[in-house]
């Protein structure tokens, strides 16, 4: 039986999704009302503040930009800071990300616009999507379950 699971494991593993990371849940319902901002988001950092071993995630040249959205630090952490955020935290990082929109709106993530601009005009919300995959997902574990019974009937005749 054990060596059967392994075999599910092996076949189906590769296809189960565990979901979004803690850094994109909330930046997805911070910006909810905001669908290009997570866009940006995903587009500047794929959704993270921090990489593995804690530190604030950096890129552009020289590992100048920080954070989920990519600020400029020598440019903005001053900006920020007289705004009362803190663009190395997640919480500031969003917060600034915010005021800039509501100023400049997406002017300071132009240079991503290549990869944010297609994503939210391919990817509109559909009301019926969840319902749909809702739906897929229970036919795809009906099926694992008769397959798991077929397994154990066959273990049982050994």
């Amino acid at each position: 039986m054990k060596k059967y699971l392994i075999l599910l494991f092996v076949l189906f593993g590769p296809h189960i999704t565990y979901g979004q990371t803690a850094s994109e849940t909330t930046v997805r319902d911070y910006f909810s009302d905001i669908p290009v901002m997570i866009e940006i988001a995903r587009c500047e950092s794929n959704f993270r503040q921090f990489t593995e071993n804690g530190d604030v995630v950096r890129g552009g040249s020289g590992g100048g930009m920080v954070g989920m959205f990519q600020f400029f630090e020598s440019i903005h952490t001053p900006a920020a800071a007289n705004l009362g955020y803190d663009i190395l935290t997640l919480d500031g990082n969003m917060a600034y990300a915010k005021y800039l929109y509501g100023t400049e709106g997406t002017t300071p993530w132009d240079n991503a616009k290549d990869c944010w601009k297609v994503a939210t005009t391919t990817s509109q919300f559909d009301p019926n999507q969840e319902q749909a995959i809702l739906t897929e997902l229970k036919r795809q574990l009906a099926l694992l379950q008769q397959l798991f019974t077929l397994l154990q009937k066959l273990e049982s005749l050994r």
